[in-house]
């Protein structure tokens, strides 16, 4: 009984044992932030949990298990199950990126840290990846492989430079724009071949050192690198697969290639794509491409209202534009040695930049009167250019459209300042205005500005239209070759009189001709101000008489007259700015009495030419002026002197004395003839008088 007993005690108590053994299960929920995707474990409660399962992610690299989600406590290892837990995946990203808010992705624009293998992921927080960035893996040397998604569609300028150790990248066929130079300084990187062309995938890297003489880009090449054949100097002709979309940026520059022919697909063509191709003389397009056309071995967009391409070895000496084209663009026609005279079309209304750059056989151009603008440097180098009229429709001048037009002689403008932009001679030729230029014509704008004519040494001639409203002092500083300057009649603020500008009520001195040959200017008696620099560089003047009524005298206003010797200032003139006379070496300054000096500056004489103040200007008054005598008839002559100085001579001479004696003031005619006497006053200045005589029954 005993032992029954004994035995039930020891049944119960393992029973209760076994009982209380038995462990209740916990669940770990693990989310790997995969898609959706979701890991479910269970575990006993209490169980040591030595590892949990590692998963993977497409573009990163896993870095371990976290009780939270903002990731700051990290699941440590080993560590007891006990009780139901969520578990979040914490990833490391190798790559940077930048959200595009226009389209609503992602572009990668760096490497966090690099590894061996790098997988550019799809997507990232929930938008897709579709743009690698400029330099984005620039340097990455430690990587080896590079995994691109397929919804990658631009991959920009050097994105992959440099990456010394890289072997292995792939191209997927939907990317839409590549930039220059992404595999620079990779030399590792493994191509495949054809002909001796690299590919990667279906993408034409480089086709430089390519020796085939007619090359045909194989049907399944999806696109061409930018300078995939730039300094090739074997193809003469290629045709481009019908695939290809886009020519990049110096694809076949400074190559030697005659020929090229545009595939179907064609959508794009940068303007640098055939730049320097100096050997280029045929250029086709494949009938069935929807956006480019050729006429005559001239690329067109395909309504041929661009002039896209004329190549560079095309032997046209006369070229007659299409009249539909209405924009040149920019480089389209550089380097052409062929073209003579060019025929620009009747809608035509922008010349692109460099359009004609270096044609260097281009004489003669035909301007329509729809032209509104031409680009920087648009006829740079063509040296042969003789004369360029432009319409005065033309709105916009870019900056050295004509520099280095070596034999231009007459150059029309529609403006040399509009719209705030001051469109001088200096900046149309870039610093570098050609000797041979003799005549400007200013066929519009508002204005001259002070610094709009410098450097027109060797001008000649000047026409200012009828718009022009304002023209500030001293624009014609450098003109000290202006024969003649004209402004339009119609002009309702300046006038031109014998080739000196004044203001339309003549109360201002503008310019006055550098090349006049009068010795003695007499003022304009309604000139009130003197422009800065208005009488320069005259080699002719000897005397100028300013007028009483004068007011103002400005800097520099009497400047570069080696020949004057004799400068009178009316008592009128109540303002002077700094040395009013300026290398005038010869001049002799002689200054009316009664004169306020109150305003005038401290420095208006700084050169210290010698002056005469309260000077007197004797006046010689003579009954006749011109009379008349016969042979042996005699005449008395007398005069008088007014505001003459204390003392004085009068000096009286006959210019030719076989025709007249005079002695003792009584002149005898001698024979036929006509002759003159001349009386000087020496006063404060001289002053002179000459009277004509007539002698002899056929005068």
């Amino acid at each position: 009984m005993k032992n029954k007993i004994f035995y039930f005690f020891v049944v119960l108590l393992m029973l209760i044992s076994i009982t209380s053994c038995k462990k209740s299960t916990v669940t770990i929920t693990m989310i790997t932030f995969d898609g959706t995707k979701v890991i479910y474990n269970v575990a006993y409660e209490g169980d040591t949990i030595k590892k949990l399962p590692t998963p993977t992610k497409s573009g990163y690299e896993f870095g371990g298990w976290y009780y939270d989600y903002n990731f700051e406590n990290k699941v440590e290892y080993p560590f007891t199950a006990k009780k139901d837990i969520t578990l979040y995946a914490g990833w490391y990203n190798h790559l940077e990126y930048e959200l595009d808010e226009a389209t609503d992705s992602y572009t990668v624009i760096g490497v966090n840290y690099p590894v061996f293998d790098i997988v550019i992921p799809s997507e990232f927080k929930g938008k897709p990846v579709t743009k690698i960035a400029e330099n984005a893996f620039e340097a990455s040397y430690i990587i080896k492989t590079i995994e691109i998604p397929n919804t990658i569609k631009i991959i920009e300028n050097f994105a992959f430079s440099n990456c010394v150790n890289l072997t292995t990248i792939n191209l997927p066929d939907e990317i839409e724009e590549i930039g220059t130079d992404i595999f620079s300084g990779c030399e590792k990187l493994n191509y495949q071949t054809d002909r001796g062309l690299r590919y990667i995938d279906n993408w034409l890297v480089n086709g430089t050192y390519v020796e085939v003489k007619d090359l045909v880009v194989s049907d399944n090449t999806i696109g061409i690198f930018p300078g995939a054949f730039k300094n090739n100097k074997n193809i003469n002709s290629i045709v481009i697969s019908n695939k290809v979309k886009k020519i990049y940026e110096d694809t076949f520059a400074e190559s030697t290639l005659t020929s090229v022919t545009i595939g179907e697909s064609v959508n794009y063509i940068d303007k640098t794509a055939f730049s320097f191709m100096k050997a280029l003389c045929e250029i086709n397009v494949n009938e069935n491409n929807q956006y480019f056309k050729s006429i005559s071995n001239v690329l067109f967009n395909k309504d041929v209202t661009e002039l896209i391409l004329y190549p560079s070895a095309k032997d046209t000496k006369v070229y007659t534009m299409p009249n539909t084209v209405r924009i040149v663009k920019d480089n389209a026609c550089m380097y052409n040695e062929f073209i003579q005279e060019l025929k620009l079309s009747s809608d035509l209304v922008e010349l692109g930049k460099q359009a004609f750059f270096s044609c260097s056989s281009l004489k003669s151009i035909i301007f329509n009167n729809c032209l509104e603008k031409i680009g920087n440097e648009a006829f740079r180098l063509s040296s042969n250019i003789e004369k360029i009229i432009l319409p005065t429709t033309v709105t916009e001048i870019g900056e050295g459209a004509f520099a280095n037009i070596s034999k231009i002689m007459e150059l029309s403008v529609p403006f040399v300042y509009n719209n705030g932009i001051n469109y001088s001679i200096n900046y149309l030729f870039l610093d570098k205005i050609p000797s041979s230029l003799e005549t400007i014509n200013i066929l519009g704008g508002d204005q001259i500005k002070k610094d709009s004519l410098l450097g027109i040494n060797n001008v000649k001639n000047i026409y200012i239209s009828s718009s022009i409203m304002k023209i500030e002092e001293g624009s014609f500083v450098d003109g000290n070759s202006i024969e003649s300057i004209i402004v339009d009649k119609n002009n309702e603020y300046y006038k031109s009189i014998s080739d000196i500008i004044y203001s339309i009520d003549g109360k201002q001195l503008v310019y006055y001709s550098a090349k006049k040959t009068n010795e003695t200017l007499v003022l304009n008696e309604t000139v009130e101000v003197i422009f800065k620099y208005a009488i320069k560089d005259n080699d002719s003047l000897k005397k100028i008489e300013l007028n009483n009524g004068l007011k103002e005298i400005h800097f520099n206003a009497f400047c570069n007259l080696p020949n004057l010797e004799m400068l009178i200032i009316p008592s009128s003139v109540v303002y002077t700015e700094q040395d009013i006379c300026c290398n005038t070496n010869n001049v002799k300054i002689y200054i009316y009495s009664n004169i306020n000096l109150d305003n005038w500056s401290e420095g208006w004489n700084t050169y210290n030419y010698p002056v005469v103040w309260d000077a007197l200007f004797p006046t010689i008054n003579v009954n006749e002026l011109e009379f008349h005598l016969d042979i042996n008839e005699t005449y008395t002559l007398v005069y008088t002197v007014n505001d003459a100085p204390n003392e004085y001579n009068v000096i009286i001479s006959v210019i030719d004395d076989s025709v007249i004696r005079y002695e003792d003031g009584i002149i005898t005619a001698l024979k036929d003839g006509v002759t003159h006497i001349k009386l000087i006053v020496e006063g404060y200045p001289t002053s002179e008088l000459l009277i004509f005589v007539h002698v002899g029954n056929g005068y």
